[in-house]
């Protein structure tokens, strides 16, 4: 399962979400622009809040899962995208063939990250700062994020 940095996850729900919302509402609409992004906030919340649920119960799902699920950090997948599919196919007991890492990297080669162009924003530009989510968010940065993982 692929986890990535709230610090970044978060700014960028909310940009999707203010784009996305002037498809369907115009100027003169009365949604705010704070009650979408309240609403995305909420929705990263809810989705977070499900996971950590679901991955420590203790009805036995969190031993279950450590069979069936293969965590793995965004950073580490975008730093060594061919060494992260090696551990997962590893961890699944799957065959690896030298075909199929040479055909990763020659789309690797082919589709560098940002070939399309970049989406840039900000904590800050949505109300947001580093430290709360930190705080906020401390459970899963611990259990998902952790250097130690």
């Amino acid at each position: 399962m692929p986890h990535r940095r709230v610090d970044e996850v978060l700014p960028s729900s909310c940009s999707l979400s203010l784009a996305a919302s002037e498809l369907y509402f115009d100027q003169t609409n009365s949604i705010s622009r704070d009650r979408i992004l309240k609403r995305c906030c909420q929705f990263v919340d809810t989705e977070i809040e499900c996971m950590m649920k679901f991955r420590t119960s203790e009805n036995g799902v969190r031993a279950q899962s450590k069979k069936h699920i293969f965590d793995i950090t965004y950073d580490n997948l975008m730093k060594d995208p061919i060494g992260v599919v090696h551990q997962i196919y590893d961890y699944f007991n799957l065959d690896w063939s030298n075909d199929m890492e040479m055909a990763m990297r020659d789309w690797l080669l082919k589709n560098p990250q940002g070939k399309q162009g970049r989406h840039t924003y900000s904590l800050a530009e949505f109300g947001l700062n580093q430290e709360d989510i930190e705080t906020r968010y401390a459970d899963y940065i611990n259990l998902f994020l952790s250097s130690d993982n």
